[in-house]
């Protein structure tokens, strides 16, 4: 437990060995427990250092462990060094439970490095919090522009047909480091991403630390489609399923081509 209530630069501390095997991302939850404030690079070895709380029943509290992954092995875990007053009062937060870590990981045991390194915070029930970026990078990936409804509220409706194409998985080469860089994203825009043939080539594309959600009309979501997305959540970490309203008629004129029971249906299944 931190003693001091200061916040500096320096020293970083070295890396604690943790031997935590790998990390169960099921239970893993989507909404960050902390900010990275600096991650680079310098001389062999990665600099880290962020701050970090987690939600518990009376509202937020210190983790219990502060590890270090990479990709899905747990390499060490931080020791946490001071408490954060600054980010406790810039949020709104007590300051009491608000703490910093500064960190020196070793390039020879993180092969791949920035990249392939994420910080978790664990909580004494053994659940994980993504510590994250300060800044969130987002982007919005429209795997197809086909829709298998024509609801007349869509502009997808007023497009021209060139809208309604898909991405191919040679696309991916230049969408890849896109990927690499974002923290969040959308997987669609005006299509229905279960009328791709590929989806689940640009899914495996997307690391288990980035956090990505899309919308669905749940017409196609059968027990297939649902087990391709619990096998990639994270990084799924959220599906809004686009109703409209529970009337049937009313359904059937602004989702249509779609039925509400077939809707209902699915998402109780998944």
């Amino acid at each position: 437990m931190p003693v001091e209530s200061h916040h500096t630069l320096e020293p970083y501390e070295s890396l604690r060995p943790f031997a935590g095997g790998s990390l169960d991302i099921s239970l893993l939850h989507p909404e960050n427990g902390g900010q990275l404030e600096r991650r680079e690079e310098t001389d062999g070895v990665l600099y880290i250092q962020g701050w970090t709380m987690i939600p518990d029943r009376s509202g937020f509290t210190l983790p219990e462990r502060v590890l270090v992954v990479h990709d899905q092995e747990i390499i060490g875990q931080i020791e946490l060094t001071d408490l954060r007053p600054d980010r406790a009062e810039e949020f709104g937060f007590d300051p009491k439970v608000v703490c910093g870590f500064k960190v020196a990981v070793p390039l020879s045991i993180a092969t791949g490095g920035l990249q392939m390194i994420s910080i978790i915070a664990e909580s004494s029930e053994g659940e994980y919090w993504m510590v994250g970026p300060r800044r969130s990078e987002w982007v919005q990936l429209e795997v197809t522009g086909r829709c298998n409804l024509k609801c007349p509220q869509c502009p997808n409706n007023s497009f021209s047909s060139a809208h309604n194409q898909e991405l191919e998985p040679q696309d991916l080469k230049l969408i890849q480091p896109v990927l690499d860089m974002v923290t969040h994203g959308c997987l669609d825009g005006f299509g229905e991403i279960f009328m791709s043939r590929h989806a689940e080539h640009f899914l495996s594309a997307i690391h288990w630390s980035k956090n990505f959600l899309f919308h669905t009309n749940a017409q196609l979501l059968d027990k297939q489609r649902a087990n391709l997305i619990l096998d990639h959540s994270p990084p799924i970490r959220k599906i809004i399923i686009s109703l409209d309203t529970l009337d049937t008629g009313k359904y059937r004129k602004l989702r249509a081509g779609g039925e509400l029971d077939r809707a209902l249906d699915n998402t109780r299944q998944f």
